[in-house]
C-alpha cells in the first residue's frame, strides 16, 4: 500500500471571538481540503500531521482579560483545568473542524492523525489536554483514540521525513524546557498581557503583514497611547517572566532606581521600543532602528497627523515626568548592511550531522539527521511557507505557512493556506511537494 503524509500548520483555531484568527472561509476550506485529500488518496495509509499551533489556547481569554485595565489582574498561571477549559471553547466554535478530522480518521482504518505541540497549543504537553482534544475529536467513537497520537516532532525514516513546528529556533517563543506542562515561553507572557489586549480594541492587528505596521500605514493612532500603557504594564509587572524585550533597556521601579528583569528575544518590526520603554537615548525618540525612527519623525512634524502627534506628546510627557523632549525634523542616516540570513534555514542545515551524535541544532528528535538517510525537513510557526533546496546535504526544507487568516498591507486577503504532502508509491519511490490549497 502506498504511504502518504500529508501536513499543515498553525490554523490557529480560537474561541470564535475578536480574537479568532481561524477565520470562516478558512475552516470551511479546511473541511473542503480534508474531504478532497480523503478521496485522492483513498487507496493509502495515509498520517495527517498538524505540524503545531493547531490550537490557538493562548488566544482563549475571557472578556475580563481583554478589557483588563492593568496587567496584574491577567492570569498567567497554567492550569491543567482552564487549559482543558480554553479547549473546551475552541472545540465549541469550531464544531464542523472536529467533525472534519473524525470523519476523515472514520473514512478508513489505515489513517492516523499525528498533532504536533506547537508554542500556542503548549498545553497539549498535558495529559488531560490531549484528552479533552480527542474527546472532541472522536466524537465518542473509541475505534479512533489510538490512531490520534499526540507528540512533539514527527519522525518518518520510511519517507526521509523530518518535522517539528519550529518555535524552538525563535528567541521570542523558545521554551527552556518544552516538555514541561506550565514551564511557558517569553511568547506567552507578550500575547496573554499584551497583545490579547490589542487585538481586543482592533481585531485586524495580528492578521496583518508586520501588525504594527499597521497602525502606522493606516493611521490607527488611538491604538498608541493604550500600546504604551500595556507594555508599560507588561515591562513592569511584578511576576517574575520572562519578557520579549531588547537587553540593555533598564527597567525603573517607582522611587526611579534600576532593577534587574529577565529580558530575551527581539522586539516586533515596526515597534516602537525606546518610546514605549524608561530609557532615554540622546538623538533618538521612537526606536533604535532608524528607519522606523525617521518614518515616525516625518508622521509627527506631518501637519495632517495631529492626533498621531497629540498621542506621542501624551506618552512622552508621561515616560519623561512632564518634561518632554522635542522631537527632531531631521533624518538621520540609514547604514546599509548585508543580506540577513533566514535562521530557520540556517538551523535546518545544522541538523544534519554524523548519526547517533548531537546535532549543532538542537532539535526534538535528539540525535542528528543523518545526510542521505533524511531528504526532508519540515516545519511550521513562521506563517511564510516556503521550499528551500539544501543541495549540500541532498534534502529539502519546507515551511507549512499558515492556515489562519492573513492580510496584505492594504487589508486584501492574503491567507495562503499551504500543504505538503510526502509519499512512497508501491515501487518504493518518496517525492514531496509543495502546494497551496485553492479549493
Amino acid at each position: 500500500m502506498a504511504k502518504v503524509s500529508i501536513f499543515i500548520s498553525d490554523l490557529h483555531l480560537g474561541s470564535g471571538d475578536e480574537l479568532e484568527d481561524f477565520i470562516p472561509e478558512n475552516e470551511k476550506a479546511f473541511v473542503r481540503f480534508l474531504d478532497q485529500q480523503s478521496k485522492d488518496f483513498s487507496d493509502s495509509d495515509i498520517d495527517l500531521v498538524i505540524l503545531g499551533d493547531g490550537f490557538d489556547i493562548w488566544q482563549v481569554a475571557s472578556s475580563a482579560e481583554k478589557a483588563a485595565l492593568e496587567s496584574i489582574g491577567i492570569s498567567i498561571s497554567i492550569k491543567s483545568s482552564v487549559e482543558c477549559a480554553r479547549i473546551q471553547q475552541i472545540a465549541a466554535a469550531h464544531k464542523s473542524s472536529f467533525d472534519a478530522m473524525r470523519q476523515f480518521l472514520q473514512t478508513t482504518k489505515n489513517r492516523k492523525l499525528h498533532i504536533v505541540t506547537g508554542n500556542h497549543d503548549h498545553s497539549l504537553i498535558d495529559n488531560n489536554v490531549r484528552n479533552e482534544v480527542k474527546r472532541f475529536i472522536t466524537g465518542g467513537d473509541a475505534s479512533l483514540d489510538s490512531r490520534i497520537q499526540f507528540t512533539n516532532y514527527y519522525d518518518n525514516p520510511e519517507l526521509h521525513t523530518y518535522a517539528e513546528h519550529g518555535n524552538q529556533f525563535d528567541v521570542n517563543n523558545l521554551y527552556s524546557g518544552f516538555s514541561s506542562f506550565g514551564d511557558e515561553c517569553p511568547g506567552y507572557y507578550f500575547v496573554r498581557l499584551f497583545w490579547n489586549r490589542m487585538e481586543h480594541l482592533e481585531p485586524n492587528l495580528d492578521i496583518w503583514f508586520k501588525s504594527f505596521q499597521l497602525i502606522w500605514e493606516h493611521k490607527i493612532w488611538r491604538l498608541i497611547v493604550p500600546a504604551y500603557r500595556f507594555f508599560k504594564q507588561y515591562r513592569l509587572d511584578p511576576r517574575k517572566f520572562k519578557r520579549i524585550d531588547l537587553p540593555g533597556i533598564p527597567y525603573f521601579a517607582a522611587n526611579g532606581t534600576t532593577f534587574q528583569m529577565p529580558v530575551t528575544g527581539e522586539t516586533l518590526p515596526q515597534f516602537p521600543e525606546l518610546l514605549f520603554s524608561d530609557v532615554s537615548d540622546h538623538e533618538l525618540i521612537f526606536s533604535r532602528d532608524i528607519a522606523l525612527e525617521n518614518r515616525l519623525r516625518s508622521i509627527y512634524h506631518d501637519q495632517g497627523n495631529v492626533e498621531f502627534r497629540k498621542a506621542i506628546d501624551e506618552v512622552l510627557k508621561d515616560k519623561f515626568k512632564g518634561q518632554p523632549p522635542t522631537v527632531p525634523t531631521e533624518q538621520m542616516v540609514i547604514t546599509e548592511y548585508g543580506i540577513v540570513p533566514d535562521k530557520y534555514v540556517t538551523a535546518v542545515a545544522g541538523m544534519f550531522g554524523p548519526a547517533n551524535e548531537p546535532p549543532e541544532t538542537p532539535l526534538m528528535r535528539g540525535m542528528a539527521l543523518n545526510p542521505g538517510s533524511y531528504k526532508y525537513v519540515l516545519l511550521g510557526h513562521t506563517h511564510d511557507d516556503k521550499q528551500v533546496d539544501l543541495k549540500d546535504l541532498g534534502a529539502t526544507y519546507f515551511n507549512t505557512g499558515a492556515w489562519s487568516v492573513q492580510r496584505d498591507a492594504h487589508g486584501k486577503k492574503a491567507s495562503r493556506l499551504c500543504y505538503v504532502i510526502i509519499q512512497k508509491d508501491s515501487a518504493g519511490a518518496v517525492a514531496a511537494s509543495k502546494s497551496i490549497w485553492k479549493g
